[in-house]
């Protein structure tokens, strides 16, 4: 599912100097070497310079959408799949601001995703462009240049002597959350109050948090809208990222039931109740079974000590494993990766290290024994498995911890609704296994998106679904998902050149966004008009009045007495948008 279709350009202009850094600069690429004309809404040219990158189309359509984004002064927000190439398009967007005479500061968590930034920029710019770097653990910070590539907790302490900064790139922006808090919150503060037509643009494969539901929503958001959105399985059909396989024989499975949940995700705590020596051999006998023949291997633990229990173990079975966390010794971590990802090392064990920014495409075996109830940690954690390398056709998923069972596939996590208790282990699963090719595909699959093979369906699964909503979960039944409502809303919806409509949002559990909408538009003519006064009068309450309101105003005033809540609403994707359509009974759920 691709969106953000980008307009033909217009006509060329002429090109005028770009101005120095830090003087006069225009807002929102304003500038007529950004975004303007056919070329700079490509890539721009360096005509001396063979290009280092091989671009998928899917990556210049998503910078594209950004620059159109930023030129009309919205915020940016490019979803693509981990493993999908994301620093180039940092890179992509940070080379054209470049061309434009315009300033560029890109933040990124990690010291990691700071030299993938800059190497992504070097190929981009095929080396035209040399980044300062503001990471403590990569040298001397130097925050003077053109494009500025930081962590925030460097950056914090030096924003006095950063200057002027007309584009501002938020890798791994789901770690934004709605409060006004946090370092990277000060830092756009503070880059606001210096020029308030900063411009934005967040990248992240999860566009959702636990604490704030989705980026694009609330009073408060950074982002309107998601500019571009590239799914999974599109890039896997495309042959651009790697499916994940399960065992095809049955493996340890942690036991999650009494474990407490801390700040949206299972207490660090309770988790180390599954460091036991007689567990961690079990599973390291497992893991060297299932992995034969698989070149490298990562291990999720639930902590620094767990993983230390674990890598002796897998070092007792013949495996070179070897321990890396946050707190190995840099030198030492540089060593052990580069190690890794020449081969020289077979298995890697750690907690939370590998979850974001660790970029080793020949990972063919993923090994999850740390249980989390957080989507986003779920899907990075996957993720890692999914990049394309030579010889590899797979990543296999050895999911000792249940995270895919609870929370589902990659492509579409379980997002918990704010107040809803976690799933557990009693809960129906929300994955299954293909037959045919073993790949990890949500339950209710009717053919498998990674092999096309059709796949028996039994009357058991809707009888599963039933208990689950009953229990007040989604499922998945078809192509759509049956979500339980929680609340509904009802407001006017103004949009140009046509009548007012009624609004219905209904507050969801257990989709990827917290709320889904559908727009009632009975004041409109012809059919869609008929249509809508026929779906009132359908919802109508028993005794209410059948008299259509006079326009929108009244009807989201009466709406809430007038009309019965469904206790499910069903969610189906038409192209880009998503169709959401209320259940008022058990009969309605095919």
């Amino acid at each position: 599912m691709f969106r953000g279709a980008v307009s033909p350009p217009a006509r060329p202009k002429p090109l005028k100097r770009a101005t120095p850094p830090g003087q006069g600069r225009r807002s929102c690429f304003q500038s007529e070497t950004f975004g303007s004309t056919p070329m700079q809404i490509e890539q721009p040219a360096s005509a001396d310079k063979p290009a280092l990158v091989e671009w998928r189309p899917y990556q210049r359509q998503a910078t594209n959408a950004a620059v159109v984004a930023l030129k009309a002064g919205k915020p940016g927000l490019l979803v693509l799949p981990t493993g999908s190439g994301k620093s180039l398009n940092s890179g992509d967007a940070a080379h054209r601001a470049h061309a434009a005479g315009l300033r560029t500061l890109i933040l990124v968590p990690s010291r990691e995703l700071v030299k993938q930034n800059a190497a992504a920029l070097a190929k981009v710019s095929c080396n035209a462009v040399t980044p300062t770097l503001a990471c403590a653990g990569l040298g001397p910070v130097d925050v003077s240049g053109a494009v500025v590539i930081a962590t925030p907790q460097t950056l914090v302490r030096r924003l006095e002597t950063l200057g002027h900064i007309d584009l501002l790139i938020v890798d791994e922006c789901h770690r934004l959350g709605r409060e006004a808090s946090g370092q990277i919150h000060k830092i756009l503060t503070e880059l606001r109050r210096r020029n308030p037509k900063l411009m934005l643009l967040g990248l992240t494969a999860t566009p959702f948090r636990l604490d704030s539901g989705r980026l694009t929503e609330g009073e408060d958001r950074l982002f309107e809208e998601v500019t571009f959105e590239v799914g999974y399985l599109d890039l896997v059909a495309g042959g651009y990222l790697s499916p994940l396989i399960g065992p095809r024989d049955a493996i340890e499975r942690l036991d999650v039931d009494g474990l407490r949940i801390v700040a949206g995700d299972y207490s660090a705590v309770d988790l180390n109740r599954f460091d036991r020596a007689d567990l961690n051999d079990r599973i390291a006998d497992q893991i060297v079974a299932q992995g034969v023949d698989r070149k490298a291997w990562l291990v999720f633990a639930v902590g620094i000590d767990h993983a230390v229990h674990l890598a002796a173990a897998l070092v007792a079975r013949g495996i070179d494993a070897r321990l890396l966390t946050g707190l190995t010794p840099k030198a030492e971590r540089d060593d052990l990766v580069t190690d890794y990802k020449a081969g020289k090392v077979r298995c890697l064990v750690g907690c939370d290290v590998f979850s974001t920014g660790f970029d080793a495409p020949a990972v063919d075996l993923i090994a999850v024994v740390r249980p989390t109830c957080s989507p986003v940690w779920h899907v990075q954690s996957a993720g890692r498995g999914t990049r394309l390398a030579p010889d590899k056709t797979d990543c296999l998923i050895l999911d000792f911890a249940g995270n895919f069972s609870r929370l589902g596939p990659i492509d579409a996590p379980y997002i918990r609704a704010k107040g809803e208790r976690a799933r557990g282990d009693d809960d129906a699963a929300l994955t299954k296994n293909c037959p045919h090719c073993a790949a990890i595909i949500a339950v209710a699959t009717k053919t498998c998106p990674i092999c096309n093979t059709e796949l028996k369906t039994e009357e058991k699964p809707r009888r599963t679904a039933l208990a689950a909503l009953a229990a007040g979960h989604a499922v998945i039944v078809g192509a759509a998902q049956v979500l339980p409502v929680r609340g509904v809303a009802y407001r006017v919806h103004l949009k140009p050149g046509s009548p007012p409509s009624l609004r219905i949002t209904y507050s969801v559990a257990g989709y990827r966004f917290p709320t889904v909408s559908e727009w009632l538009c009975a004041w409109h003519p012809g059919l869609a008009g008929q249509q809508a006064r026929q779906e009132w009068r359908r919802r109508l309450r028993h005794g209410a009045p059948h008299q259509i309101p006079i326009d929108a105003a009244e009807a989201a005033a009466v709406a809430a007495v007038r009309l019965q809540q469904p206790p499910h609403v069903r969610i189906t994707r038409q192209g880009d948008f998503v169709h959401a359509a209320p259940l008022f009974n058990e009969k309605a759920i095919a």
